[in-house]
């Protein structure tokens, strides 16, 4: 489970598209986690970690959580 609550609680998030805010990547070690603090897209997304040996789908509210 991957907790992202903090991270939309810190941007004064409220709502329940998370599209913008969340990014995954699949690469060779895992899968990439990225958080774009301004939902804009402007290539200022942060790597928040990558989980090693994962390579899945994440299901929103089930693997990851962001209410």
């Amino acid at each position: 489970m991957l907790d992202l609550r903090a991270l939309f609680v810190g941007v004064g998030y409220s709502g329940d598209d998370t599209e913008d805010y969340v990014h995954f990547t699949d690469t060779t070690p895992g899968t990439q986690v990225w958080f774009d603090a301004d939902a804009g897209g402007a290539g200022l997304a942060k790597l928040i970690t990558t989980l090693d040996n994962s390579h899945l789908a994440l299901r929103v509210q089930t693997d990851w959580f962001y209410q």
